[in-house]
């Protein structure tokens, strides 16, 4: 005699006419049928915490942010409130955390905005902007619109660096880096010249050596007046 669960095939100890499995589910749960499984809005609400103002995920954590089972995939607690209340987060874009932005608070692991599932506190945004909007080195020296030295980051003055990270670079400053380097390169040998002509703001011919009208050398490292290089180039047209 077997299992009297429908479908059920097991063998072996039979106990009130149940397998050991089902025994033991008879006996927990007074049922041998297996309870609902919950719903994903179900699971998400048994884990938030709401408060006053932030809604706090009390789940697992992963580098700060909640995190839930959804489907086959583990998902951000955060994405998941947004969809629940949004709808789906649009292709190309993040979620924010509203309630992070101006809070003074320093990002990081221990940050509690993080875990906040508040859909008020939660936007759809390119990530780009979501990076900016965050308190971290980066996002803080991405704001700024001058340089150390007060140079303007726009225009001619700017240039981006490619790699491993994408970096702004002050044209003038690096051209004022160079000119020092090459005026102590030649005060080392004894060479007057360069450190007086380093100092010159124009050209000889009267061109003012400004951002715009500067060109550096790369394997010197020495100005050369843009003005003067174009009617050079006019003169041997001519």
């Amino acid at each position: 005699m077997g299992c009297s669960v429908d479908g059920c095939a097991r063998e072996g100890k039979i106990i009130l006419g149940y397998c050991r499995l089902h025994y033991k589910r008879f006996k927990r749960l007074g049922t041998v049928d297996l309870p609902p499984r919950p719903s994903l809005e179900q699971r998400f609400w048994a884990k938030v915490d709401k408060t006053d103002n932030c809604w706090l995920w009390t789940g697992a954590i992963s580098g700060g942010y909640g995190l839930m089972k959804a489907g086959a995939d583990n998902r951000g607690a955060h994405v998941v409130s947004y969809e629940l209340h949004h709808g789906p987060v649009p292709a190309g874009l993040t979620v924010d955390h509203l309630c992070h932005n101006g809070s003074g608070c320093e990002a990081g692991v221990d940050c509690l905005h993080r875990r906040c599932v508040n859909p008020d506190h939660l936007e759809a945004i390119p990530g780009g902007e979501n990076a900016l909007r965050g308190e971290g080195v980066g996002a803080k020296h991405s704001r700024k619109t001058h340089c150390p030295q007060g140079h303007p980051y726009e225009g001619e003055n700017l240039r981006i660096k490619t790699g491993k990270h994408r970096q702004r670079v002050c044209r003038q400053c690096a051209r004022d880096y160079e000119t020092q380097k090459r005026s102590q390169k030649y005060a080392q040998r004894g060479q007057g010249p360069a450190p007086v002509n380093a100092l010159k703001t124009a050209c000889p011919q009267g061109h003012e050596y400004t951002p715009e009208n500067t060109y550096v050398i790369p394997s010197s490292g020495s100005r050369s007046c843009r003005a003067c290089r174009r009617q050079r180039k006019l003169a041997t047209k001519d």
